[in-house]
């Protein structure tokens, strides 16, 4: 392995001047399965995509965030990785420039790499002809009342029903109307159309019906309307599922 290109190569890596990226697939940014990633490769091909290093730079704060959303770490165990790692890579140019501070991975995450795996997500919503919205709400550390907003929906990637984060909504108050409007507000803001919801998941089927009517209601001024199993879904869902496989075993 003497060969010119060979030495080229490593010279490239070494420096971190001419990292070229080549994916087996499209390059799309995920982290739903490591055995799906993309393979880092050295290339000189024109087809390639030549970073620049400041693109290198932000690439490698990017690959930490989407770690740090993968592995659960908290946001201030990134204080001071940029030191660890300017001293396990000495030689390495990214790692002396790299910089990732708990709030700047804050700010990535809310306000970089965020957005686009909402708007992936808003794309798979919309080429879904129903989903079920799951509901939480709750009172945040700062005494503020908050909706958490949860879809299940088929996934043709995946071959099963999936369940993703969709978004939080900051309430002043909490009433049903108010839910109402902000569940519908959400929707409308990423073009969702209301009709494609099939039902309301919670985790107490005793809370939140009223909202289920008032959305049933938005609903039936659009033709369509919530489909209602009894007091939850989920619950009636999996006991009818159980008793089946029961019967059949």
């Amino acid at each position: 392995m003497n060969t010119k290109n060979h030495k080229a190569n490593k010279n490239s890596l070494k420096d971190n001047s001419l990292l070229a990226i080549r994916t087996l697939k499209p390059q799309t940014v995920s982290i739903a399965n490591d055995n799906n990633s993309g393979i880092l490769v050295i290339d000189n091909s024109q087809k390639s995509t030549l970073l620049p290093f400041n693109d290198q730079i932000t690439k490698a704060e990017i690959v930490w965030a989407l770690t740090v959303a993968r592995r659960g770490f908290t946001y201030n165990s990134c204080d001071g990785i940029g030191e660890v790692f300017k001293s396990m890579f000495p030689d390495s140019k990214i790692a002396q420039q790299f910089n990732m501070q708990s709030k700047k991975i804050s700010y990535v995450m809310s306000h970089g790499i965020g957005p686009y795996f909402h708007r992936e997500l808003v794309k798979k919503i919309k080429s879904r002809k129903k989903l079920v919205l799951c509901i939480d709400e709750q009172t945040n550390n700062q005494s503020k009342k908050k909706l958490d907003l949860l879809v299940k929906f088929w996934s043709n990637d995946d071959g099963l029903v999936v369940t993703r984060y969709y978004k939080s909504i900051l309430l002043g108050h909490a009433q049903a109307s108010v839910l109402q409007s902000a569940i519908c507000d959400a929707f409308k803001a990423d073009g969702i159309n209301l009709k494609r919801l099939l039902m309301l998941g919670r985790d107490n089927p005793s809370v939140n019906i009223t909202l289920e009517n008032l959305i049933d209601q938005e609903m039936k001024k659009l033709g369509s309307g919530l489909l209602f199993l009894g007091s939850c879904n989920l619950h009636v869902v999996h006991n009818g599922f159980k008793a089946g496989l029961s019967s059949t075993s």
